[in-house]
């Protein structure tokens, strides 16, 4: 059986430690360090949310986000980078990625946003993630 979880593709751990220390479920957080090691990952982890940090390179992201896109079950991308990046949002966005996080700032609500797509039943209540509408809200 496969298990959701957190999939983090960072050169060095930050993000992978951050989500380690503060998420707080029973799921894994799985470390790629290269762009093919997440479809690998996902393979062996169907359903996991995966994050990106854009020190990687903005094209190796944004190819990624898109191939990511037309996978079966599609995975929820979150993209973390630097403030000048910001401008790329929304082609990250229109790319399939479901949220795009300023580093700076971007741990609690990192954490938050992971939290409401690996648990459902809360995400209505309250999005975490700015790609997530409450039912409530969309209707």
């Amino acid at each position: 059986m496969f298990v959701p979880g957190v999939i983090v593709l960072e050169k060095r751990p930050r993000w992978e430690a951050e989500l380690k220390r503060s998420l707080r479920l029973p799921v894994s957080i799985r470390p790629c360090r290269l762009p093919p090691e997440v479809g690998k990952a996902l393979e062996t982890m169907p359903g996991s949310v995966v994050v990106l940090d854009f020190e990687i390179g903005a094209g190796e992201v944004l190819r990624l986000v898109e191939q990511l896109s037309s996978r079966v079950p599609r995975p929820d991308v979150i993209v973390v980078a630097a403030a000048p990046w910001a401008e790329l949002e929304w082609a990250l966005r229109e790319a399939g990625a479901l949220d795009f996080l300023i580093d700076a700032t971007a741990g609690p609500q990192l954490v938050r946003c992971c939290r409401s797509l690996l648990e459902p039943a809360n995400a209505a209540e309250s999005p975490a993630c700015s790609g997530i509408v409450s039912p409530a809200v969309s209707s």
